[in-house]
């Protein structure tokens, strides 16, 4: 097990747990429903995560940056208006993959 703190570890599993919700619930290859608030959010505490890693990491490990940051999908707005069951995610919900 890595020695990283137990703020890292929540942080780590928070972000897994957000990022399980990132598909489309009814077809994973269609938009994310994730607004651009949303993504930014979770785009922030990927950075925190990060930040944290590699300050408590860097002297034996390193820490590669390989999590794309998203961005609300341009297809997102004409996708919910054929979808009228959907609806923009402003807020982390449950997981769409397990």
């Amino acid at each position: 097990m890595l020695p990283i703190s137990d703020a890292a570890r929540r942080l780590r599993d928070q972000l897994d747990h957000q990022h399980s919700g990132y598909l489309n619930p009814l077809y994973p290859l269609d938009p994310s429903l994730w607004s651009q608030g949303l993504c930014d959010r979770f785009n922030a505490d990927v950075e925190r995560l990060l930040r944290l890693l590699r300050q408590e990491l860097a002297v034996e490990f390193a820490i590669v940056d390989e999590q794309p940051r998203y961005a609300e999908d341009a297809r997102l707005g004409d996708y919910l208006a054929q979808n009228p069951g959907l609806g923009l995610m402003n807020e982390f919900g449950e997981r769409t993959v397990r």
